[in-house]
């Protein structure tokens, strides 16, 4: 990142910064498209956030986040988190606030609600996007959900990305209790509609146009 005086206390999308900019390279430099609204379903303190404002947004994109900021209160790791959060201390949305406030040429739009109550809004209101981001839930059943209004919002020649298709915690062995199967699902319902960018950690679709936009071959990763 740039800027110093960034606060984060998590460096989860870190190693993903190498596959961004493979991917919004191919996509924007080369396949020259522009990304002139985003919606980001699950940002945490905002890295994904500040990345792309760094590195790929131009002045005036409309950047819709929706977060309850509150953690996860099923998981390893995240107990002290909640307990923090549950104390009076909002430091996860109050770190997203002051690491996005280094970017007022951008157009935020910021929800604080479940994904599942603010997503239909968002169809029904006509919003669309150029680019999703899918990393809220690690349930397969709510991931599914996710993309499933994903779909609808994301407009013709569009990006999508799923954080976390290999996540697997130890001791969460069911199918439903990791993101990659709620991500196989809508890939194989979806099929027709998209094709793969590339596959990893993260798996990076581009939905298909009614005519072909950009030249290049599709990144494959494996």
């Amino acid at each position: 990142m740039e800027n110093n005086n960034y606060k984060f206390t998590k460096p989860w999308f870190e190693p993903m910064k190498e596959s961004w900019d493979t991917i919004f390279n191919w996509y924007i430099t080369e396949g020259k498209n522009e990304l002139k609204s985003v919606l980001e379903i699950g940002s945490f303190e905002g890295m994904a956030s500040v990345y792309m404002c760094e590195k790929w947004l131009k002045d005036g994109t409309h950047y819709h986040v929706v977060d309850t900021f509150g953690g996860s209160e099923n998981e390893v790791g995240h107990q002290d988190m909640i307990k923090q959060i549950n104390d009076g201390d909002d430091f996860i949305y109050d770190n997203f606030k002051h690491n996005t406030s280094f970017f007022p040429n951008i157009g935020w739009k910021v929800e604080r609600e479940t994904s599942q109550h603010m997503l239909p809004l968002l169809e029904r209101e006509g919003y669309t996007y150029d680019f999703i981001y899918v990393d809220a839930s690690h349930q397969a059943d709510d991931t599914f959900v996710d993309a499933y209004w994903a779909h609808k919002l994301l407009k013709p020649n569009g990006i999508i990305i799923f954080d976390d298709f290999l996540w697997q915690e130890e001791g969460r062995d069911k199918p439903i209790e990791s993101p990659k199967f709620g991500i196989q699902a809508f890939m194989s319902l979806y099929q027709d509609s998209y094709a793969l960018i590339s596959s990893g950690y993260q798996v990076a679709l581009i939905k298909k146009p009614e005519e072909v936009i950009i030249k290049g071959t599709f990144i494959n990763e494996k």
